[in-house]
């Protein structure tokens, strides 16, 4: 389609399909070229993305880390040192725990290494010796079923009927 054809009349629903896919995508009016190269770009990452999740890799993209390169144990000991050589303050603030059970930046990583050893070998948690939170005071009051409602209001009843009648004595006395 040049770009004159989208001003043409439409003869049949084929060429009301293609002229009006052409008409959105196309027409410079509508929109900027740059949109719709941004358009498409998130479109083919969108779709690249789908098919590296549902489409098994090549072993060697599936390989699990070595030890030596996770970021999980090295984080913390080299925030340490930076914080320790560029603001001595904020390394007694934020590391305050590790200086009161005498860990160094270094010795860090040993640490966590103790520790997942430790989880390793007893999974289960441990319970605490925390008291359960005790039960909060109920502002609004608690829902009734039907048959608590049924009983309060055969109770109100009996309640109303048996000092109903020495009331209605009291009132012809004074007549």
């Amino acid at each position: 389609m040049d770009g004159q054809e989208w001003n043409k009349p439409i003869n049949s629903d084929a060429e009301h399909l293609k002229a009006s896919d052409w008409r959105h995508i196309y027409k410079p009016s509508l929109i900027q070229d740059s949109s719709i190269d941004v358009a498409r770009d998130s479109f083919n990452n969108l779709v690249n993305a789908r098919y590296v999740e549902r489409c098994p890799a090549p072993e060697p993209f599936l390989k699990p880390p070595s030890e030596e390169k996770t970021v999980a144990k090295k984080r913390g000991a080299k925030s340490a040192k930076a914080l320790m050589e560029d603001e001595p303050e904020k390394y007694q603030s934020h590391f305050s725990v590790y200086l009161k059970l005498g860990l160094e930046p270094d010795s860090i990583e040993e640490m966590y290494k103790k520790v997942h050893v430790a989880i390793r070998a007893y999974p289960s948690p441990k319970k605490s010796g925390k008291q359960p939170p005790k039960q909060h005071k109920r502002y609004n009051l608690k829902k009734l079923t039907y048959e608590e409602r049924k009983d309060r209001l055969i109770k109100r009843l009996n309640a109303l009927n048996a000092t109903g009648g020495n009331d209605d004595d009291d009132e012809k006395d004074d007549d």
